[in-house]
């Protein structure tokens, strides 16, 4: 079967954007189940992360104006229906805004659950290695104070071969 949507996504297409990710929005012209097939051949060496967002639209109805009008009113009736269709665009770009709201805070919550994570496993092998240097430095002053009492009172040395 034919797709009714196909994308190919290369190194070009990534490149244009600030964090190396590519968006596509796929509207459908009618209501109904679709299929998504995802692949990965044209990536041989790196993984790809794939965020799927899936949303209803609502369907925004115009605001229309109906009814008789009196002979003196038409300079009106084109001025609301102006009106109308302005506060129509306005719903609409409102609409937009909120969906784009919506999707930054939910990018926003995965980056920030990648940054915690990531400090701290940061925080906990830096905790680490602090205890391994302080570790060594302690066995480093023990020996070399042993080894300098060793040379100068050979008598209290202890047998080194």
């Amino acid at each position: 079967e034919d797709p009714i949507f196909q994308e190919t996504i290369d190194a070009h297409k990534e490149i244009d954007s600030e964090t190396l990710t590519y968006t596509t929005d796929f509207k459908p012209e009618k209501a109904g189940t679709y299929a998504i097939c995802l692949d990965n051949r044209k990536s041989r060496f790196m993984s790809k992360v794939v965020q799927l967002d899936v949303r209803p639209i609502k369907n925004i109805e115009a605001i229309t104006l109906s009814g008789t009008l009196k002979s003196g009113e038409e300079e009106e009736a084109i001025r609301l229906r102006e009106s109308l269709a302005a506060l129509s665009a306005l719903h609409k770009g409102i609409a937009k805004i909120q969906l784009q709201q919506i999707r930054d805070r939910h990018r926003l919550d995965l980056h920030s659950e990648t940054n915690n994570s990531n400090y701290n496993s940061v925080f906990a092998g830096s905790i680490f290695e602090t205890c391994i240097f302080i570790a060594v430095a302690v066995f480093q002053i023990f020996f070399v104070r042993r080894w300098f009492a060793a040379k100068t009172n050979p008598t209290k040395a202890k047998a080194w071969a």
